[in-house]
């Protein structure tokens, strides 16, 4: 949900100035905050991003025999 609210605000920044845009994500309310920091493989670290390619290759049905994501290989 968050993913169509931020690309909202860039288009409106594109449409309207970045003010504008600033001022609608102030209207909302918008202030995202996750409850974890790790939405990206970097912040994850290794361990954590392995775990998460077994995780969905398994819950899929995927036979893994190396994966690759990012700079991080398996």
């Amino acid at each position: 949900m968050t993913a169509g609210i931020d690309f909202g605000l860039t288009i409106a920044g594109v449409l309207c100035g970045d003010e504008a845009a600033k001022i609608a994500q102030l209207l909302m309310k918008y202030d995202p905050a996750p409850p974890f920091d790790v939405g990206s493989p970097e912040k994850a670290g290794s361990d954590l991003v392995k775990k998460a390619i077994l995780y969905a290759a398994g819950t899929l049905g995927l036979k893994v025999k190396q994966a690759v994501w990012h700079d991080h290989e398996f």
